[in-house]
């Protein structure tokens, strides 16, 4: 569930304890302060009184609620949260291009292997890097602010290409059929992945 779903549900389970607090104390407004009683002395008159009672406060809750909802859906999303998306859907795009070339390459050698997926993420990021085969196989090649790692996988029947940046990161396998397997996720401040999702 994402976090503006989670407010809605909040927003509204809140409207509905105050709507249920409120009616009661409404309805036995006479009763629970007493004075009320005795400055109202016939008794149709309490009723009509304790109805308009109940009237305005319903009235006071539905508008505080939909102050509440008003502000809730106009206020700025997070500017982090959404730089993190960006990041994360232009590492996936990168990965998928790259991706394409090493499913085509998987039987190649190490060297030429990595040469291709180094070109095709290069081309796709706009940073052309000659290609180090024991670092982008091994801890990863930087493309300017990216890093580029690929891992043979079962014996190197399958690839797994990661990318990351300071805040973000995407992950492709490649099975041995040629199926992907497509994951993004957030970066923490420790450098360690902090949530995701996969397709």
């Amino acid at each position: 569930m994402d976090w503006v779903a989670l407010r809605v549900v909040w927003v509204r389970g809140l409207f509905l304890a105050l709507l249920l607090v409120s009616v009661p104390r409404a309805v036995a407004h006479d009763t629970i302060v007493p004075h009320h009683l005795e400055d109202v002395e016939d008794l149709t008159h309490a009723r009509n009184v304790r109805g308009l009672a109940l009237v305005i406060t319903i009235a006071f809750v539905v508008v505080l609620a939909a102050v509440v909802v008003l502000a809730m859906r106009l206020a700025p999303e997070d500017a982090d949260t959404a730089d993190v998306r960006d990041e994360q859907e232009r590492l996936k795009v990168a990965l998928l291009a790259a991706a394409e070339v090493a499913r085509a390459h998987l039987g190649d050698p190490d060297g030429e292997l990595a040469r291709e997926i180094a070109a095709a993420y290069g081309r796709a990021v706009g940073q052309f890097v000659a290609p180090d085969v024991s670092a982008l196989l091994g801890d990863g090649q930087a493309f300017g602010e990216d890093a580029l790692q690929v891992r043979r996988m079962r014996a190197g029947e399958s690839i797994e290409l990661c990318a990351a940046t300071a805040t973000a990161g995407a992950r492709v396998q490649i099975g041995a059929d040629g199926s992907y397997s497509v994951a993004v996720f957030a970066v923490s401040d420790s450098g360690l992945p902090e949530k995701g999702y996969e397709s």
